[in-house]
């Protein structure tokens, strides 16, 4: 459980490849017992795939996450993860409802900051800049040393340059 612990503030702590390299090897050790811990290991891979931002790692993250949403439709942290990869994989629509969801239930405030920023980077996906920009605020407000809030405003920005230059 320790290891596990330590694996979870690795991620908070965005050291990402550690935080991924944990939670695989306590995953090759889980037994059947637990199904719901196994569930939230590959939770937390996709996750950590994910914000490694690794190409080669991202039909993992579609894989576990599909399968944990699949057991654990209701679980905010699962459905977060879930909608993250959808807007990953350029299914932002899909993915805004559940990191909607996702936001409503959760209650820790880097959890919610974390998917206020996914919901910022769908939304811009999306052309919604204004809505975009509500939501990177939430999550400043929210957890301000959030590092995914640097990404978070490269994504927003960018898309919004490249929208203002965009002949129409």
């Amino acid at each position: 459980m320790l290891r596990h612990d330590l694996a979870v503030a690795r991620l908070l702590q965005g050291e990402y490849e550690q935080a991924r390299t944990a939670f695989v090897g306590l995953l090759s050790q889980e037994s059947s017992r637990l199904p719901g811990r196994r569930l939230l290991l590959l939770n937390n891979i996709a996750w950590a795939d994910l914000m490694l931002r690794r190409a080669d790692l991202l039909r993992e993250a579609d894989t576990y996450s599909e399968e944990a949403i699949k057991e654990l439709p209701n679980l905010p942290a699962i459905q977060g993860t879930r909608g993250a990869v959808l807007v990953t994989l350029g299914r932002a629509e899909e993915g805004l409802s559940l990191l909607k969801k996702s936001f409503r239930r959760h209650s820790e405030p880097s959890a919610r900051a974390s998917v206020a920023c996914w919901i910022a980077i769908a939304e811009t996906r999306t052309g919604h800049g204004e809505e975009a920009r509500v939501w990177f605020g939430k999550a400043e407000r929210l957890c301000p040393w959030l590092h995914l809030l640097d990404w978070t405003r490269e994504e927003t920005q960018g898309h919004s340059l490249a929208a203002a230059n965009s002949p129409r």
